[in-house]
């Protein structure tokens, strides 16, 4: 991949990296949530109701929404749900239901509970089966996908609202859930805990039953993404007696189960300490054969311990990670870490790795820039100057403020150069670095803009001003990005920053669209 290709991924990375913004210790670490909890939308809806499908009226009028520009059908065919035509990107077993409610759990206001109710519907229909229908943008309200609740699940639902808002108590009721049979339940049990900040899953350690957890991580059949969660509990409940166990399995790992590695790392570190970090540098970050996925899930551990984990010396965690600045095809793993943990003694080895990149390695050279000018030390200013001489173009990339490293301190209060950073540096009172961030939210009203503008220090500076606003069409949430472009004598630049600013505005809008089908996707 040729040096401006690599610049441009990585113009992108950083666009991603700071729209969703960068945030530690807010939720457990190893998880990803599916989607919203059943707690999080019942919130967000304006009505929620339980109802039963039943025989399409004779006179029913269909009001779900048509594509632009599809031509109205006559009432003989609305009326009748196998004839009606197949609609552009509809999955073949989509279908329109009606339901008649049976319970309504919120915004009985807003509706007419005697009158029934038209969603789509993926799946087929058991007889046990109550339906949870729940519809926003009141008082012109649009439905969500209907979502099939079996007896255990309607029990499950019925029982929310007595939970604890917050801490242990509020986990330790899903605790129970987590490998439950029905599949709504186990799902949302999951993603409770996924948003769950990392303090409040170790407040759990007196609900957790070990034998449990590891038989879960042992199980087969288990979802590697629910395994990462069960590593990250063994971590807070497990004993030494558990490190001989995650050591064999480290030193098996395959590729087939490799999205835990990160989670195995994090967990064996955690209940071995100092003991196990030299393992994990000599089979994950210092081995000649090592595979990229396994120095990034072993970088990501890393990290966690660094942050959140307080059981090994931030010192020694640091000292693992250095020969990685010796790899132009790896130091950029580390590269924000440093500067967001404030680490200034990396000065020397990057901007010795400044000078060996070349080829398609002069792409970290960039995010090598980023770290100098967040450093507050006059040495790296003196340094960005001397590598400006050599390398004019990648200091003006860097001109451009998306990483969110760690800001300068005050003009005239630059700290004393430090010392390089050993296992044996005295501890030091630790400050906590300020991240700049900038985050997207979903709850902007519709008359707002969100706004920047993107102004390189250059003379022939070339100023982009994307505007991201939200919009709704066909009941369903999205946003728009408009770009406004001025100035500018290098058009290849131009197309180049243009286009990484689509891509920003494409992986929002999917954010989006993957909310709205939520509901789908638990079906």
């Amino acid at each position: 991949m040729g040096w401006n290709s690599r610049c441009a991924w990585l113009m992108v990375a950083c666009l991603l990296f700071n729209s969703l913004g960068v945030q530690t210790g807010w939720a457990c670490p190893f998880c990803s949530a599916q989607g919203p909890t059943l707690t999080e939308e019942m919130a967000e809806c304006s009505v929620a109701l339980l109802a039963k499908p039943i025989p399409r009226p004779a006179d029913f009028r269909s009001s779900m929404p048509k594509p632009p520009g599809l031509p109205q059908l006559p009432p003989s065919i609305q009326s009748a749900e196998d004839t009606r035509p197949q609609l552009p990107g509809e999955p073949e077993n989509l279908a329109e239901t009606v339901y008649q409610p049976t319970e309504v759990l919120k915004g009985e206001s807003e509706i007419d509970p005697t009158q029934p109710i038209e969603a789509y519907y993926l799946g087929e229909i058991h007889p046990e089966h109550v339906f949870l229908l729940m519809a926003f943008e009141a008082p012109d309200l649009v439905w969500s996908t209907a979502l099939p609740l079996m007896p255990k699940a309607q029990e499950y639902l019925d029982q929310l609202p007595q939970v604890p808002e917050e801490g242990a108590e509020r986990l330790a009721f899903f605790l129970q859930y987590l490998e439950d049979e029905d599949e709504v339940v186990r799902a949302d049990a999951y993603d409770e805990f996924a948003k769950t900040p990392y303090e409040t899953v170790r407040a759990l350690k007196p609900w957790m039953d070990r034998e449990t957890i590891l038989s879960w991580i042992e199980n087969e059949s288990i979802e590697q993404d629910r395994k990462r969660l069960y590593l990250t509990m063994l971590g807070i409940c497990g004993e030494k007696a558990d490190v001989a166990r995650l050591e064999t399995m480290l030193k098996t790992i395959d590729l087939d189960n490799i999205q835990l590695l990160d989670a195995l790392i994090a967990c064996y570190l955690t209940l071995s300490g100092e003991e196990g970090l030299p393992l994990i540098e000599k089979r994950f970050l210092h081995h000649p054969q090592v595979e990229y996925t396994e120095v990034f899930s072993a970088v990501t551990a890393i990290r966690f311990h660094v942050e959140e984990g307080n059981v090994i010396q931030k010192p020694l965690l640091v000292q693992s990670l250095w020969p990685l600045l010796q790899k132009p095809d790896l130091a950029d793993l580390i590269i924000p870490d440093l500067a967001r943990w404030q680490e200034w003694s990396a000065i020397d080895p990057l901007v010795q790795l400044f000078h060996e990149a070349e080829g398609d390695e002069q792409w970290v050279r960039v995010p090598i820039i980023k770290y100098l000018k967040a450093c507050p030390l006059a040495k790296a200013k003196k340094s960005i100057t001397d590598l400006a001489q050599i390398d004019p173009e990648s200091v003006e990339y860097a001109e451009l403020e998306f990483l969110p490293f760690a800001p300068q301190t005050d003009e005239g209060k630059t700290p004393k150069d430090q010392e390089p950073l050993t296992a044996t540096t005295s501890a030091a009172p630790e400050q906590t670095p300020t991240i700049v961030t900038t985050s997207y939210t979903e709850e902007v009203a519709a008359t707002e803009e969100a706004t920047s503008s993107i102004v390189p220090a250059s003379p022939a500076s070339i100023e982009v001003t994307p505007s991201i606003r939200p919009t709704t069409k066909n009941g369903q949430s999205g946003v728009s990005l408009e770009l406004a472009v001025k100035g500018g004598a290098d058009s290849s630049a131009l197309l180049w920053i243009v286009g990484a600013l689509l891509l920003l505005g494409g992986a929002i809008a999917g954010g989006f669209w993957y909310r709205t089908k939520l509901l789908s996707a638990r079906c």
